[in-house]
């Protein structure tokens, strides 16, 4: 712990005895550990990338996509790469807006250009 620059661990004695360890994370790990969530993302998720041009509404989407059930399309697509910060809203304040639409992140851009 002392070579790497860390804190010393600590030993608590409560109900049960715990430790803390303190970890060093590198740029390294950090890039591989975005790369495979980058991986883990579902089939769903990949075609609505794929379906994105500019700024949609969920009507347009669900319509390039073919899909009809809108529950399923928010839970199965637009939450999940909302969540991953590949999508993001047009209008963030105004979430249940009647002309909100959504968008390609910087991030979503990036990996649709990947999965092509």
């Amino acid at each position: 712990m002392i070579n790497a620059n860390l804190p010393e661990p600590k030993f608590i004695q409560e109900d049960m005895f715990r430790t803390i360890v303190y970890r060093q994370v590198s740029e390294q790990v950090t890039k591989q550990v975005t790369e495979q969530v980058t991986e883990q993302v579902t089939e769903q998720v990949k075609r609505l990338l794929h379906s994105m041009k500019e700024s949609m509404s969920i009507k347009n989407m669900m319509g390039k996509l073919m899909l009809k059930h809108r529950p399923s399309f928010l839970y199965d697509y637009l939450h999940p790469a909302i969540n991953r910060g590949l999508i993001e809203m047009t209008q963030p304040d105004s979430p249940k807006s009647p002309t909100q639409k959504y968008r390609l992140t910087k991030k979503g851009l990036a990996l649709k250009s990947r999965i092509k």
